[in-house]
């Protein structure tokens, strides 16, 4: 698989049709840029191995990445158009599933709270803090929603600890993890001494002071990735 740097610095010239042609034969139609597979786009009538449009951002034609950004974009549109949650900040639904009436608890530019429908056994408050663009994952959303979401989340656990004892703040991500609403959400479940709430039940597993300085590293190093690829 050829890389970009590679071949980026190859002299181009244009003849009267308008083709571009390499002067050095290209002989794949896929190269590899940042780790990412391409597909050269060859001219109709011609050799494959012999011409190839050029992109002016990253030297080729990334029908691939085009193709794939397309799709991504029309998935993100079908997930909003098919979410409650969507529904709900657009006005679109006025009640739950179980036709109670939806009602706003508290709104900011980017957010808003409202009033669940499941309820944990022992208690009847459960509050959702949501977005109002669409984000399946913690992950997508922007520092300014992120901001809000905490500040906001903040908010009701404060609101919440005025009747109650304390509060579980809660972020499924993912389908995995059990989220059942593919927008991202906050829950803040009160709690109360001895309400007999079961939460983060799982059976715990002992490892030991070398696994866990490995298990350290390993997600450190997955930071390290993560910050380095966003410089």
């Amino acid at each position: 698989m050829q890389k970009l740097n590679q071949i980026e610095n190859i002299t181009l010239k244009k003849n009267k049709n308008k083709r571009i042609k390499i002067n050095q034969i290209v002989k794949r139609k896929k190269i590899k840029i940042n780790g990412k597979n391409y597909i050269l786009k060859t001219n109709k009538g011609v050799k494959d191995d012999e011409y190839c449009t050029i992109s002016k951002t990253v030297g080729f034609s990334c029908e691939s990445e085009k193709k794939e950004n397309k799709n991504k974009l029309k998935n993100k549109k079908n997930d909003s158009e098919n979410c409650i949650f969507c529904d709900f900040v657009n006005g679109n639904w006025k009640t739950h599933r179980n036709k109670f009436v939806f009602e706003l608890i508290h709104e900011t530019k980017r957010t808003i709270s409202f009033l669940s429908i499941d309820f944990p056994k022992n208690t009847k408050e459960h509050i959702l803090v949501i977005p109002k663009k669409h984000f399946v994952n913690i992950s997508e959303c922007d520092a300014k929603t992120l901001h809000e979401l905490i500040e906001h989340v903040s908010l009701v656990s404060k609101a919440v600890r005025l009747k109650h004892q304390g509060c579980n703040i809660l972020l499924n991500d993912g389908r995995s993890a059990e989220q059942s609403v593919l927008h991202t959400h906050f829950h803040i479940i009160p709690r109360n001494h001895k309400d007999n709430i079961e939460i983060e039940l799982w059976k715990r597993t002992n490892v030991t002071k070398e696994e866990y300085k490995k298990l350290n590293k390993d997600v450190k190093k997955r930071f390290d990735k993560i910050l380095n690829n966003s410089k």
